[in-house]
């Protein structure tokens, strides 16, 4: 029999598959981009919903669907982007944009604030890409 193979742990069970042991790994907390998965070695490279309390990281709350009278919100589009902010009386507002609408949602419900007129709003393509906007980058 081969010497690795051999359970000796008390309590240890050997159902015919190799025995491996587990043992803790002491990461850093925080995400680390130095330029590639391989440069960033003993470190999270990347994530998403996370946060770290005492250096231990942990999953945060998540995405949450936003109801208008009982049911979803129905945007014309494809959405582009989202941000939300509090006005000064800690009113929570979040405002989305789509390829041909700007809407802006408050507890009064959902509102089309899209500029109308020769106000300057360009529609984009429903396949679009998004860029940085950098001097340089883009066509």
């Amino acid at each position: 029999m081969d010497e690795r193979s051999v359970c000796r742990a008390p309590g240890c069970i050997r159902l015919g598959v190799q025995v491996m042991a587990l043992f803790p790994l002491k990461l850093p907390p925080g995400m680390s981009r130095p330029g590639t998965k391989y440069d960033a070695k003993g470190r999270w490279f990347d994530g998403t919903l996370v946060r770290w309390f005492e250096g231990v990281m942990q999953a945060i709350g998540g995405w949450q669907e936003i109801e208008e009278a009982g049911s979803v919100l129905d945007l014309t589009g494809v959405p582009r982007g989202a941000h939300a902010w509090r006005d000064n009386s800690d009113e929570p507002h979040v405002s989305f944009g789509t390829e041909s609408k700007l809407y802006v949602f408050t507890s009064g419900g959902l509102t089309d604030v899209t500029p109308t007129g020769g106000g300057g709003f360009t529609t984009g393509g429903a396949d679009a890409i998004q860029t940085s906007g950098v001097y340089g980058n883009g066509n």
